[in-house]
C-alpha cells in the first residue's frame, strides 16, 4: 500500500490530464460532447497543473515516518508540469488541426451533392 502512494497514485495523477484531453476530443470528434478544442485544452492545462500540484503531497503520505527529507517526491512536481506543459498543447494542436481536416472534408463533401 505505501509504495501505491509512494510511487503510483503519483503517476497515475500525472497522466491523467493528457488522458482526459484525449477521451474529451474522442467524444468531440463523435459529436457526443459540445465543448471547443479550446475549452478541453484549457481543462486539460488546468488539470494537470493541479494534479502536478497534488503529486508530490501524495506521495509523501507513502513515505516512512522515519524519512525526514521528501526532496525526492517533489521529483513529481516538475514531471508533471513538463508533461503538461509540452502534452497538453502538441495534442490541442494536432486535434484542432485534425478536426478542421475533418470538417473541410464534411463540407467538400456537402457541396458535391
Amino acid at each position: 500500500m505505501k509504495f501505491f502512494l509512494f510511487a503510483i497514485l503519483p503517476l497515475i495523477l500525472i497522466s491523467a490530464a493528457p488522458t482526459l484531453q484525449l477521451k474529451l476530443i474522442s467524444l468531440k470528434n463523435k459529436d457526443k460532447i459540445n465543448l471547443s478544442i479550446g475549452a478541453i485544452t484549457l481543462i486539460s492545462f488546468l488539470a494537470g497543473i493541479i494534479f502536478s500540484i497534488l503529486s508530490p503531497f501524495i506521495s509523501m503520505m507513502g513515505l516512512s515516518p522515519d524519512i525526514r527529507c521528501a526532496t525526492g517526491c517533489f521529483g513529481f512536481l516538475g514531471l508533471g508540469f513538463l508533461i503538461t506543459l509540452i502534452l497538453v498543447p502538441i495534442i490541442g494542436i494536432f486535434s484542432y488541426m485534425s478536426y478542421l481536416k475533418k470538417q473541410k472534408n464534411t463540407i467538400a463533401i456537402e457541396n458535391t451533392k
